[in-house]
């Protein structure tokens, strides 16, 4: 994990452990590696993606991380648990319909469930 996004992560807790509350907005940045994806699935509202300067894509997690397209015309890949949770899916072990994981935990239990 690269230096910036350590100093990212703990500026938020430390937000949090002082106000008890999370911020309102806030905004990331998956570039070059800054902040993974998996990071923006597991706690954003709202993703938007940007090429050539405007709005490509916007929507919840799962919309835009489900849009492989526009994850491709950005050179951006679905974070791993939507990638997982996919693979299962196409094997008939977990069920297309149920609603995407955002997280690890959430795909374990999918998973513990069985």
């Amino acid at each position: 994990m690269k230096k910036n996004t350590k100093r990212y992560i703990a500026a938020s807790a430390a937000f949090i452990l002082a106000f008890g509350i999370a911020p309102s907005a806030n905004a990331m940045h998956i570039m070059e590696g800054y902040l993974p994806a998996g990071f923006c699935v597991a706690w954003a509202d709202e993703i938007f993606l940007f090429k050539d300067g405007s709005v490509l894509k916007s929507g919840t997690p799962e919309e835009v991380f489900t849009d492989t397209s526009a994850l491709r015309e950005t050179n951006l890949t679905q974070p791993a648990v939507l990638e997982l949770f996919d693979s299962l899916c196409a094997k008939g072990i977990l069920k297309k319909e149920w609603k995407i994981p955002r997280n690890l935990k959430e795909l374990e239990a999918y998973i513990s469930a069985l």
